[in-house]
């Protein structure tokens, strides 16, 4: 454990005496500002000389398209390699898209989040069932002040079909309120299928029976996790689903 906290401090992910605040504040993995190894690194597949550089780069290329499944990163346009091998090798690489990842704006315009052995992009240029869900959303927050005042929570929803991935960030602590793509860090982050999502915006799986059917995924403020509710309003919600 103490080589990574050295790393992230070699590598400028923070200052010289700040890698244990950065752990502490979950900075290195998902929700917070980089993800760490989110294949698992070496413990997850052991030390195969000469392939470990390789399998790092494979990883980064799959995360980049968005072909990571459970692990997908979401809103990173930058990926970066980092690999000391025998004798005191070292390797660092930084990766994009190469249309310079165009098919994956961020909205907020905020600076993409960097990954060590392992990044990505979670978004696709596919459509998803749930757009139109979260372009209601959006009206909602937009038109009803007592929904904003209310929740006062921030989410980022990460959607996928299992070919699409798409993540929304829906903030209804800013004014005006934000539906979109951000990397800005939330209160609660989901993971759930766009099969289920849907379920649960047309009422047929409440938002609780997802988390305890182990069907959505959440980490963060459980109490704002909960006026996830007001958001999935099954009567407030118009869309054809």
């Amino acid at each position: 454990m103490l080589h990574f906290w050295i790393t992230y401090e070699a590598i400028g992910l923070c200052p010289i005496g700040k890698a244990g605040e950065l752990i502490d504040r979950g900075d290195n993995t998902y929700g917070g500002k980089w993800v760490v190894n989110p294949s698992g690194g070496l413990i997850s597949k052991g030390h195969p000389i000469g392939a470990t550089g390789v399998a790092q780069i494979v990883e980064l290329s799959n995360q980049l398209r968005g072909r990571c499944g459970k692990r997908q990163v979401p809103n990173c346009k930058v990926a970066m390699q980092h690999n000391i091998g025998i004798g005191g090798a070292v390797v660092v690489g930084l990766y994009k898209m190469a249309d310079g990842g165009s098919s994956h704006h961020d909205n907020n315009n905020n600076t993409s989040s960097k990954i060590e052995n392992g990044s990505g992009n979670g978004n696709e240029s596919g459509s998803l069932q749930s757009d139109a869900i979260f372009k209601e959303i959006q009206a909602r927050a937009e038109s009803e002040k007592d929904l904003v005042k209310n929740v006062q929570a921030s989410f980022r929803i990460t959607v996928t079909d299992g070919k699409t991935t798409k993540a929304w960030t829906i903030n209804l602590k800013k004014d005006p309120p934000f539906i979109g793509e951000s990397s800005e860090k939330v209160d609660v982050e989901i993971n759930v299928k766009d099969e289920d999502f849907v379920q649960m915006a047309a009422g047929k799986l409440k938002p609780d029976q997802a988390f305890m059917q182990g069907k959505m995924k959440l980490k963060g403020n459980i109490a704002k996790a909960m006026k996830l509710k007001s958001i999935l309003d099954p009567s407030m919600l118009k869309s054809k689903i």
